[in-house]
């Protein structure tokens, strides 16, 4: 199945989190990025420390397309989800850095049926 998604181009260097001072770090508000690879859509939220959702909820929800086999079955391109994700954690870190925070972990989650 071909993807339907243009290619990206990455917009965030890992070095990006280490320019910052000391300082700024520790000043910075203290994220959780959630992903959510679903059957339905790729999205993203954040929580703070507490365990809140930082709005908006979600940051962005891409849907996803699935397809299905002669067999009965259904299937989803890898390279779209792929392109969907890194789509979502691009927003996510845009939003991250507009508001100052710096994201100390991620979590997923993914379809497995």
């Amino acid at each position: 199945m071909p993807s339907r998604v243009p290619p990206r181009t990455p917009r965030h260097k890992p070095t990006d989190a280490v320019t910052r001072t000391e300082e700024e770090r520790s000043d910075a508000a203290i994220w959780v990025l959630a992903l959510d690879i679903g059957t339905s859509s790729v999205r993203a939220v954040f929580y703070d420390r507490e365990g809140r959702a930082v709005p908006p909820v979600p940051i962005l929800q891409l849907p996803c397309r699935w397809e299905a086999t002669p067999d009965g079955g259904m299937v989803a391109s890898p390279e779209e989800l792929l392109a969907l994700t890194l789509r979502v954690i691009d927003a996510a870190l845009d939003r991250a850095r507009d508001a100052g925070a710096r994201v100390a972990a991620v979590a997923t989650a993914a379809f497995w049926h």
